[in-house]
């Protein structure tokens, strides 16, 4: 390609990206905006891998006095935004370009397997808080330096002196153990505070706070089984944003909004901003007309239809949204490889573990939505876009997600709330026209909701999965959950495969069905064909779910088959499905597939099946074999 930048989906790092010469989408208008809000502490939440930490970046390097260079604080943001929207605005430039002390954590790998692993991450994330800020020590160390060799006022301006008259040699203590990476017992429930004080008192100035993937920890320590600790340890670090007046404003990003975790409390000015907010909706992720740009740039415009397909399809408030990661890494093969097919990127992304974890129990009403999403459909459900965890060890209590003897389980509302703020649907374009149709009676939630609002939250909305690309990542799921490889889902198999086999009886009938309908009430079928056509013919659905069940079973080697057959020629017709043990016990077994929407007429329609088998003559030609 002649272009002169370069695609790269790998740095969430503003200042990397300009320095390796990237392309990048300019969205420093986030920063105009930020400043121009009255939000002290604003909170926004987007899916994974939309941008969220490049856009802290983005922030951090903007604000962030250049603390390797006290002397040009504003030096460095200046070359890095030089060529950017925001750099035309002089005025706010000049006001706030590299003129705040910030910091900045990131919590997106802070997980463990236990609660020590966890909170060892955890303290390497926070430790490192203080790599950039050796020249305050430096100075704070030739201050006490100079007291004792009475230089003081020879080495420091009466300006300075006032200032660093403030230390104590604990603070400077405090700083360097950071430094030489001996912070394990200097973190507790203060430190972010002391060291929030330590940089508004050296440059005289309010503090710029920002904290990305704020609920990774909780998220991971639910899943492992040591929320409450995680809890416990993480409230004091992000309650210092409540009511600090030594703080400009706090950002923090996430995945969800986790409520009731006392983390916002009684913040002043705190705003939410979710998938469902017109604020800030365009600048995490790529808009349709930036994607454009990006294609032109490149010369791939005549991959702009399957990128669409493949990766678009989220509304953020009332904009349309495609996922930067998928884009970028698409384009960036196909430098490799003109001809490549779109991927499945984001299945290989920690994005994608969340999906297995919610789908681990589902009851019949969530099953059958999804089996609607799986056939292109849109499915009304509820949301709370205040999401609470609540540990608990057993049923008793109440809350979106539970751990109810070592297993999580979730309320419906939490269940679609989760998988829409993840990513994993979007909300369908029409949907308003249906709310306003009045199919349903639950209003849409406002542009944002403060932490204050002790209503109700709860929603109901139109859902679709948004694109190719999340639909494959589902089918797989779906796949995997009915393998011959899931634990669960095999024993059950086995069971009814032992009855289907067995000698007649009332009581194995009764058995029979028990498990059979279990089975059915979490099974979702991975359709060929419209919905149309399976309306149509309603025991397709039916016939999908015992083909899969019975070839997975075969594959086990339990009981190997001899013969297995679907929609077989069998005398004079085809049978659903035809197949015979191969070893003791020898059994030949033909099932035919009936469908009513009348419980009265199950009766009838199964003796419909067994006079079309007897007419047929299935049993003749199967016994031919």
């Amino acid at each position: 390609m002649d272009s002169n930048k370069y695609i790269s989906s790998g740095y969430d790092d503003f200042r990397m990206l300009i320095t390796k010469n990237c392309y990048y989408v300019d969205k420093t208008k986030i920063i105009e905006e930020l400043i121009e809000s009255r939000d002290a502490a604003t909170l926004i939440t987007r899916p994974r891998r939309f941008g969220k930490s490049l856009t802290m970046s983005l922030l951090q390097n903007f604000f962030s006095i250049d603390y390797e260079n006290l002397d040009q604080p504003t030096k460095k943001a200046q070359n890095l935004f030089k060529d950017t929207y925001i750099s035309s605005k002089k005025e706010l430039c000049s006001e706030h370009m590299g003129q705040y002390p910030v910091i900045f954590i990131s919590f997106s790998g802070v997980e463990g397997e236990n609660f020590s692993q966890a909170k060892k991450r955890l303290f390497n994330v926070l430790g490192n808080l203080a790599v950039d800020y050796k020249n305050i020590i430096k100075t704070l160390r030739n201050y006490f330096n100079s007291l004792e060799d009475h230089s003081t006022n020879t080495r420091f301006t009466p300006e300075q002196i006032d200032i660093l008259s403030n230390f104590s040699i604990d603070d400077l203590e405090f700083l360097l153990g950071f430094s030489n990476s001996k912070y394990n017992s200097l973190i507790d429930e203060n430190f972010l505070n002391r060291l929030i004080n330590i940089f508004y008192t050296f440059f005289n100035k309010e503090i710029i706070l920002i904290i990305d993937e704020y609920d990774v920890p909780l998220n991971k320590a639910l899943i492992k089984g040591y929320y409450e600790e995680m809890l416990n340890f993480m409230k004091p670090i992000i309650g210092v944003i409540k009511n600090n007046k030594k703080i400009y404003k706090s950002i923090i990003t996430g995945c969800l909004r986790i409520a009731n975790e006392s983390f916002f409390t009684d913040t002043n000015n705190f705003r939410h901003y979710d998938i469902e907010s017109n604020t800030y909706s365009r600048y995490i992720g790529f808009t349709e007309d930036e994607i454009k740009d990006l294609l032109k740039y490149f010369h791939l415009e005549q991959h702009y239809d399957a990128i669409i397909e493949w990766y678009d399809g989220y509304v953020f408030g009332k904009t349309r949204m495609v996922c930067p990661w998928d884009v970028l890494a698409y384009c960036r093969d196909l430098e490799n490889d003109p001809t490549l097919q779109p991927q499945t990127y984001w299945i290989n992304t920690s994005s994608n573990a969340l999906l297995p974890i919610v789908m681990q129990n589902l009851d019949p009403s969530v099953v059958n939505d999804l089996q609607k999403l799986m056939d292109h459909q849109s499915i009304m459900v509820k949301t709370n876009n205040h999401l609470t965890l609540n540990k608990l060890v057993n049923s008793e209590g109440q809350g979106d997600v539970m751990v109810i003897d070592g297993k999580i389980e979730y309320s419906s509302e939490a269940f679609w709330t989760i998988l829409y703020h993840s990513g994993y649907l979007t909300l369908d374009q029409n949907f308003n026209n249906h709310l306003n149709n009045k199919e349903c009676d639950m209003p849409i939630v406002n542009d944002y909701q403060s932490n204050s609002v002790k209503n109700s939250t709860s929603s109901t909305k139109y859902l679709k999965i948004p694109n190719a690309e999340i639909f494959e990542i589902f089918k797989d799921q779906i796949l995997s959950r009915f393998s011959r490889f899931n634990q669960y889902y095999r024993n059950e198999t086995q069971e009814v495969f032992k009855l289907l086999i067995a000698k007649p009886s009332s009581e194995n009938s009764i058995i029979f069905s028990d498990y059979l309908s279990m089975l059915l009430n979490q099974f979702i079928s991975i359709r060929d064909g419209s919905d149309r056509t399976y309306k149509s013919n309603p025991e397709w659905y039916y016939h999908a779910f015992l083909n899969g069940y019975i070839s997975a079973y075969s594959a086990l080697n339990k009981i190997k088959l001899a013969s297995f057959n679907s929609n077989k020629e069998l005398g004079n017709g085809y049978a659903d499905l035809a197949f015979i043990t191969k070893d003791h016990p020898k059994v030949g077994v033909i099932i035919e597939i009936k469908v009513t929407q009348d419980f009265q007429q199950l009766e009838n329609k199964a003796n419909e099946a067994i006079a079309q088998i007897k007419d047929k003559k299935y049993i003749t030609g199967f016994l031919s074999e």
